[in-house]
């Protein structure tokens, strides 16, 4: 816009000639321009913008304003302008960290009056390159927000010098960092052990190529969260174990009594103390012996919050006996009961039999969902007077013949709708279940049947639950199924669902 640039055709006689391109590039490229001539030569054309963004007297702003465009060659070349403001060239290296690396900000990152440093997201980015210039470690070094120092600290190329400083770091972040590293030498461990942040101690702690010494200096650190990255070690001594039994701190107890290499004696010693939290981490241990567990089991049992908020290792625990369960199920409350049923892997006979006759309807409702139960369980548990127990026997598609046919013939809808939905029904219980006098019965059958002459007769059902089921069975033919969603009882029904 305001140019207009001449071929070689003559021209008029008494006109000024137009500028040609060659002419414009040479502006565009000449120092002695005017900024805003060269906002007008970078308007004219692409070639001309990047003539002006080669330019030394380029300015800031417009140099940031040439970073927008979607050339990469232009961009390429605002980069590394050495008038492009830091925050513009910082952006630019997200998307191009080679042509970054050649600009005399890559080589110092951060030096005070030219703008500050990249943001840490931007370090990050930068820092995601398969190999990082020696340049841009020495400079990640200086860099004033320890996030970008952390950055750097976590990866596995550093040189010897780079990891030595970071180690010196004055940020605990950073430090911390650098201790969780496996190619530490054992004096910057033991130095690490007596780091004043408690936070570097802890990361440590948790290191599983320390000294014995180390980790008995850790153990009676002053501060409880060294003390519990000691008490979590897998190879805990069990001369520096029984101390942290009589830890102050609860935490550094619950880390005890969840560790496997807590010695026996010590988790029998834990069940003295009436504490959720224990508890909790005694059933989460694997290595909690039987007689640990005959103690806790009771009260844990009898917490609402074990089954809302625990992990249920008390009735799948792997040294859980047969009577612990049968304890702990006697003295749960029906809620937690009817919960921790599935879960209980080892279950006796004498277990079930109780409780298939349990007061409380669901109990032996969730029992039906175990894939474990003899036959003589499903015929107490079809002797119960409440229909939600006897429908759980006769749901199963092992339970016996016999025992399905007189669910067929039960008092309650509950039961015959359970045995309708059973895949092991014969095909004469569905077609008596198909005159049931109660609809939710004969919808059940019109659900599961595979019988196309069955489903044809349902079709002429007054119940539009049961012609519902019949126009989305599978089995249905098509053109019954389409007439029957077209039937306003059927459309009606679906409206309100």
């Amino acid at each position: 816009p305001g140019l207009h640039v001449s071929s070689d055709m003559p021209r008029e006689p008494g006109r000024m000639p137009a500028p040609t391109i060659t002419s414009l590039r040479a502006e565009a490229g000449d120092p002695a321009t005017s900024p805003s001539r060269l906002g007008q030569l970078a308007r004219a054309s692409p070639e001309l913008a990047l003539a002006v963004a080669g330019n030394p007297s380029a300015t800031p702003k417009l140099l940031a304003r040439l970073a927008r465009a979607a050339d990469p060659q232009l961009r390429e070349a605002v980069c590394l302008h050495p008038r492009t403001p830091p925050r513009v060239v910082f952006r630019l290296a997200v998307d191009m960290p080679e042509v970054f690396a050649q600009t005399e900000l890559a080589r110092t990152f951060y030096r005070p009056g030219r703008g500050g440093a990249p943001q840490t997201g931007v370090v990050r980015r930068l820092l995601a390159r398969e190999h990082l210039p020696l340049a841009w470690v020495d400079a990640l070094l200086a860099h004033p927000h320890p996030s970008a120092r952390v950055a750097l600290a976590e990866r596995h190329d550093l040189p010897h010098a780079a990891l030595l400083r970071l180690a010196d770091d004055p940020s605990p972040h950073v430090r911390r960092t650098i201790a969780a590293r496996d190619d530490l030498s054992s004096a910057q461990i033991a130095a690490f052990v007596v780091d004043p942040a408690a936070r570097v101690r802890e990361q440590v702690g948790e290191r599983g190529d320390l000294d014995p010494a180390h980790v008995a200096a850790l153990a009676v650190d002053a501060d409880p969260s060294v003390r519990r990255a000691v008490a979590q070690r897998p190879d805990l001594p069990p001369a520096l174990a029984e101390p942290l039994l009589r830890d102050p701190d609860v935490w550094v107890r619950t880390a005890l009594a969840r560790n496997p290499a807590c010695p026996e004696p010590l988790l029998l010693a834990f069940t003295a103390a009436d504490d959720r939290w224990i508890d909790d981490a005694l059933l989460a241990n694997p290595a909690t012996p039987p007689e640990a567990l005959a103690r806790i089991a009771p009260r844990a049992a009898a917490r609402l919050t074990y089954v809302l908020f625990s992990d249920r290792m008390l009735v799948a625990h792997p040294r859980i006996t047969a009577d612990i369960v049968a304890t702990v199920l006697r003295a749960a409350p029906p809620r937690i009961r009817a919960d921790l049923i599935c879960d209980a892997r080892p279950l006796a006979l004498a277990t079930m039999l109780e409780l298939a006759a349990d007061p409380d309807e669901w109990i032996p409702f969730h029992l039906s969902f175990r894939p474990d139960l003899p036959e003589a369980v499903l015929v107490r548990q079809f002797e119960h007077p409440h229909p939600i127990a006897r429908r759980g026997a006769v749901r199963r598609p092992r339970a016996p013949a016999w025992l399905i046919a007189r669910g067929a013939a039960d008092p309650s809808p509950i039961v015959r709708s359970s045995v309708a939905e059973n895949p092991a029904a014969s095909p004469a219980l569905l077609a008596g279940l198909s005159r049931d006098p109660d609809a939710r019965v004969r919808a059940e059958v019109a659900k599961h049947t595979r019988d196309s002459g069955l489903l044809q007769r349902l079709a002429e059902d007054p119940s539009d639950q049961v012609l519902c089921n019949v126009a989305y069975n599978p089995r249905t033919p098509e053109d019954l199924a389409r007439r029957l969603r077209e039937h306003p009882a059927v459309r009606a029904r679906n409206i309100y669902w």
